[in-house]
């Protein structure tokens, strides 16, 4: 009897484990836009957000999207050795129409900096000369319309980039980034 009670105690005390472990709150990854999405609002806790874009770079995942139309911002997740992408950074830019922003602050890259440009709906920023260092090119960017486009600068004999940002209109006039 005694071992019988000693068993059923066992037994019980095994289920209870499972259930708990079973319970237990899992975390959430950056592996597909659902996760994703639930972290970013877990972040911004009220308001809509718009995912622009999800681009993997080497073993990071970098996301773009907006909050309410308006705050452009980057979150950053690093694949672990699991193969989860696990979240390490955000950034926002508040009312920005053309928000620029580096992503490799926290990225350990083989290349140089690469630089993100998010427009919101309200951009009026056709172009954008970029000069770094020695390296200098005149980006395009849609007028009017959500986007992200992607700048590779080449890695500097240096660690040390010096960025000099140059707008302009439609009409091809220098303005200023509002």
């Amino acid at each position: 009897m005694r071992n019988r009670n000693l068993l059923l105690f066992a037994t019980v005390l095994v289920a209870a484990a499972g259930v708990l472990y079973w319970m237990k709150e899992k975390p959430v990854y950056g592996n597909d836009v659902d996760s994703i999405s639930q972290i970013i609002l877990e972040q911004e806790r009220h308001g809509e957000i718009t995912i622009l874009e999800i681009k993997d770079v080497q073993e990071y995942r970098v996301v773009t999207y907006l909050h309410n139309e308006t705050d452009s911002a980057m979150m950053t997740f690093r694949k672990n050795a699991r193969g989860n992408y696990e979240w390490i950074q955000s950034e926002k830019r508040a009312g920005e129409l053309l928000a620029i922003f580096h992503a490799s602050l926290l990225m350990e890259v083989e290349e140089g900096p690469p630089i993100v440009f998010v427009t919101t709906a309200d951009n009026r920023v056709a172009a954008v000369q970029v000069d770094v260092n020695e390296f200098s090119e005149k980006i395009e960017l849609p007028v009017g319309e959500p986007s992200v486009t992607w700048l590779n600068i080449p890695k500097a004999e240096v660690s040390e980039y010096q960025f000099i940002y140059t707008y302009f209109d439609e009409a091809g006039k220098v303005v200023e980034n509002e």
